[in-house]
């Protein structure tokens, strides 16, 4: 079974690789209206951070202390807590190392929370994703 390697960067609402330059997204309400992740986990990965909370500027880069490692074509469940219900949450890896996360290619995962403040939803890493290190994303919006 095919080990990937995901650098977290959590985004707002939010997760950064190598010399690799990746943009810092901007939010002109920030975390004042419930757009953060209180915490996100992968249980059947072994993964938790149940204190992420509203990073300065609305991002938060844990590219250097947070590593998940996921099998290919396995389904994983995941649990985010935000600061607000109807929260959408977004999941993406760049698997081609380009600096950018492809809507149509590099999505994993997503989920709604409907009327409560917690989001929990599947994620999958393709089959054809080659073994190694990428760095993940991870958005929530409201709506």
């Amino acid at each position: 079974m095919k080990n990937i390697y995901l650098l977290a960067l959590f985004f707002a609402s939010f997760w950064q690789m190598n010399a690799q330059t990746y943009c810092t997204p901007a939010f002109a309400s920030g975390c004042a209206d419930g757009d953060q992740i209180d915490s996100f986990s992968i249980g059947t990965a072994g993964f938790s951070d149940p204190s992420t909370g509203c990073s300065t500027g609305a991002y938060g880069d844990f590219y250097a202390t947070k590593t998940i490692t996921l099998s290919a074509s396995v389904i994983y469940g995941f649990t985010v807590t935000h600061g607000y219900d109807t929260q959408l949450i977004r999941i993406w890896a760049d698997f081609n190392n380009d600096g950018t996360f492809d809507e149509t290619t590099e999505l994993i995962g997503s989920g709604g929370s409907g009327a409560t403040l917690i989001t929990s939803s599947t994620l999958q890493v393709p089959v054809t994703v080659n073994p190694g290190t990428y760095r993940l994303r991870i958005a929530d919006r409201y709506n």
